[in-house]
């Protein structure tokens, strides 16, 4: 597609030839009063910009092509990169990213991939098309500059293709002109793409929290927060406004002489008759041809530096999840066991700033015992059960994992989606067919959800939905459909009152009497439900 792409704008830069050729015949014909040239001379031009409009429009459509291909290719390798061995939680933990910590992965991955993408194409198409354009108009150029003969201190020199070093030279100023005035634009834009996303991070942020802002009155606050957010855009928008104010005003004023060097530096050979108005025609548009692929840095100056930006934050993406990765790898610590049962061997659990929340804790659980994590709240329970189930980063030892475990948090992951998708996630539906949706109607009525049968295939927004209670027995469902060996409870009947946790738990226990637990749990009134406990001094 690429190939393509180009294709149609080298076959422009062709006909842009035929035309600059047909420019000195036209304005010869003009000049000589031969007017019956005019009609096939028009004819030719009508045909000249039928081909090239055609060649533009189909140049255009495979470029959209290969941009939505290409676009579909990185931001599936980004999110592949993002969603590997939990990076996107991982991610939280700057102290992970010492080098490359990064900002709003999302924004990232949705929408810097398309400006990298659609960028990266413009700028190759353009590079490419200015250096054919360049190749092809210099030879004319060189040919229409004739021979200019002048004196420097009294020796004679002559010299040929003088338009080629006019164009070079005064192209190579305005470069550089160019870069000092525009070279904060880099920063900047890779400054804009950052604040952008940090000002709709918290816009999104009271929608997703939006009932417990509402019952706070925290709306004056809010507003607070969005204008300084918005305030870091204008800051950034006043320096992008004032570096391109003065960019422009050189690349407008830099247009406009363009235009007149080629005929200020023809006069004198047009004057001494040795060039005829034809020839200074062509040799203007030659000259515009050839200093415009010369000034290809130049014109795409702004695009470039905005494409810098893209560059840099998709390669911090990258670099980060590649750091990520090598953490994880380095400090692996859950590994699947053949064995039905939960172990730890040595453990010590830290915060990030390296404080010890556990250290030299050794137990095993197995099939059928029901252990209770214990400790005083604030204690690190929540960041022992991470730690066991691979997720956090921050400690030592070694952990033994069944194959089939479930880790069921405080608050279950509510996506928009279907009722039974949520039961069966993280499964793939289409590898666990059921038809009427009776095994799903069956755990429904076993966690008491038995009032929303009727909506099992129902896409909607069930975190609005669901109390804080419902949801909790919805991460109770999940146990029921994946019929795991393990199960690491945090929290995850808090939301219930202590008969409905009671039930829930002693029903779970019931139906899978097989079915290992550790559980962090508050409500004292369920320890009877479990046959030991488990403390950060590893004694069980």
């Amino acid at each position: 597609m690429l190939a393509l792409t180009l294709g149609f704008s080298l076959a422009v830069i062709k006909i842009s030839v035929l035309m600059n050729a047909w420019d000195k015949k036209f304005y010869d014909a003009i000049s000589a009063y031969k007017g019956e040239l005019i009609v096939p001379l028009t004819a030719e031009f009508l045909l000249y910009t039928a081909l090239i409009v055609s060649f533009i429009v189909c140049g255009n459509w495979f470029k959209k092509l290969l941009i939505v291909s290409w676009r579909e290719n990185l931001s599936s390798r980004m999110e592949a990169m993002w969603l590997k061995n939990a990076n996107f939680y991982r991610l939280n933990f700057a102290e992970n990213l010492k080098d490359t910590p990064i900002d709003n992965p999302d924004q990232r991955i949705a929408e810097d991939s398309l400006l990298l993408v659609e960028k990266s194409i413009e700028l190759i198409k353009s590079l490419v098309y200015n250096a054919a354009k360049l190749i092809a108009f210099v030879a004319i150029l060189w040919q229409v500059s004739k021979v200019v003969s002048f004196e420097i201190l009294g020796v004679r020199v002559e010299t040929t293709g003088f338009l080629v070093y006019v164009a070079l030279i005064y192209t190579l100023l305005c470069s550089l002109i160019t870069h000092l005035l525009g070279r904060r634009l880099g920063e900047l834009n890779f400054n804009r793409q950052q604040v952008e996303a940090n000002y709709r991070s918290n816009l999104i942020s009271v929608r997703e929290k939006a009932e417990e802002v509402a019952f706070l009155r925290g709306e004056k606050l809010e507003k607070s927060r969005f204008r300084a957010s918005f305030a870091e855009i204008l800051r950034n928008w006043r320096a992008l406004m004032n570096t391109e104010f003065r960019l422009e005003c050189f690349s407008a004023s830099y247009l406009k002489v363009t235009n007149l060097i080629p005929i200020f530096a023809c006069l004198p050979l047009y004057f001494a008759w040795t060039m005829s108005f034809g020839d200074m025609m062509q040799a203007r548009g030659a000259f515009y041809s050839v200093q415009d692929g010369f000034a290809w840095f130049m014109d795409y100056y702004k695009r470039i530096m905005e494409w810098a930006a893209c560059v840099r934050r998709v390669w911090a993406f990258s670099e980060a999840m590649k750091a990520l990765d090598a953490a994880n790898e380095a400090k692996a610590s859950a590994r699947n066991s053949a064995k039905n049962e939960l172990s730890g061997a040595n453990l010590s659990i830290f915060t990030p700033k390296g404080e010890a929340l556990a250290t030299g804790v050794n137990f095993k659980i197995s099939s059928g015992e029901r252990v209770r994590l214990v400790g005083r709240s604030g204690a690190g329970k929540s960041t022992f059960l991470r730690y066991l189930a691979g997720i956090y980063d921050f400690g030592s030892g070694e952990v033994n994992l069944p194959a089939r475990a479930i880790f069921i948090p405080q608050k279950p992951y509510l996506a928009k989606m279907s009722l039974r998708e949520l039961i069966a996630y993280p499964s793939d539906l289409n590898e666990n067919l059921d038809g009427d949706g009776e095994e799903f109607r069956r755990v429904l009525r076993c966690v008491g959800l038995d009032k929303f049968e009727s909506r099992l295939d129902e896409v909607a927004d069930w975190s609005k939905i669901l109390s804080g209670g419902e949801a909790q027995r919805l991460g109770f469902a999940r146990i029921y459909f994946q019929k795991p060996a393990l199960a690491l409870l945090d929290e995850a009947t808090s939301a219930l009152d202590i008969s409905s946790a009671r039930e829930l738990m002693t029903n779970l226990l019931a139906d899978f009497p097989n079915l290992a637990v550790l559980a962090a749990i508050h409500q004292e009134e369920l320890k009877d439900l479990f046959s030991a406990d488990l403390n950060f001094r590893g004694e069980i």
